[in-house]
């Protein structure tokens, strides 16, 4: 890759990243092949589904219906039975009708939530002291605290926008930089950082939106510089810009 120089006379050889290519080419996917079809093992598919069912219906307790409607969410295979678990859900969303111990307190918030049903967080302050703060009593109870803990990054609908609003402002930040056009050889990782920021700054309260936003928009801004030092200045240029940039 060669373009012209400052003065419009020099040429400069422009380096190649050398990425790689895709090792999923298309020959290497068709060759996978699986020993499983529906039409023969269909049939055994149904006799299982058909035993879950009887066992989701048969089930008392809330705690086992839970523990097994977690189960089968972890398993990948709850949509199978997407009807028993709503019925099942919505017999459980009274506030009244909680539990008194935090592992199955916060294992059924956290499906309510999931599966779609309105509820509060005000079902976890019988866990909570005068002064805000989780009962001493809680430390040793280990299950709950980690139900707890996988409860708390669940959002309502109305938080979870708060993601989205930020990354169509990111975008509309980026698009008025047009650096994808002044700068062409430049990777494009905005969403990239972004997410990486969610994943540092994860609650979806609007005072963290900024902290978010303005870490992916150094992460994005330092893959560009990267690539000018990696791929595409030549040593001459790096150098002025080191000397213009040193304070």
């Amino acid at each position: 890759m060669a373009s012209e120089g400052a003065q419009g006379n020099e040429v400069i050889e422009r380096r190649s990243a050398g990425h790689l290519p895709t090792v999923w080419d298309a020959q290497l996917v068709n060759s996978f092949t699986s020993p499983y079809s529906y039409e023969i093992h269909g049939t055994r598919l149904e006799e299982l589904k058909q035993d879950v069912r009887k066992l989701l219906v048969s089930m008392k307790e809330p705690r086992e219906q839970l523990d097994l409607i977690n189960n089968m969410q972890r398993l990948g295979v709850s949509y199978h039975f997407e009807k028993e678990i709503k019925n099942i859900l919505a017999n459980l969303v009274d506030p009244n009708n909680f539990a008194t111990d935090l592992y199955t307190v916060a294992l059924q918030f956290r499906l309510l939530r999931q599966n779609g049903f309105s509820i509060t967080t005000d079902v976890i302050n019988k866990f909570m002291d005068s002064d805000g703060k989780f009962m001493d009593t809680l430390q040793e109870d280990v299950n709950g605290l980690l139900s707890l803990y996988e409860a708390s990054y669940l959002a309502f609908p109305d938080e979870e926008s708060v993601y989205l609003k930020e990354v169509q402002e990111l975008v509309r930040w980026s698009k008025d930089l047009n650096l994808k056009e002044k700068l062409p050889f430049g990777r494009d990782r905005l969403l990239e950082g972004y997410f990486w920021a969610v994943g540092c700054v994860s609650p979806p309260l609007q005072s963290f939106s900024k902290l978010r936003r303005d870490i992916a928009k150094f992460t994005y801004l330092a893959t560009i510089l990267d690539d000018v030092h990696d791929v595409y200045g030549s040593l001459d240029e790096l150098e002025k810009y080191r000397i213009a940039t040193s304070w």
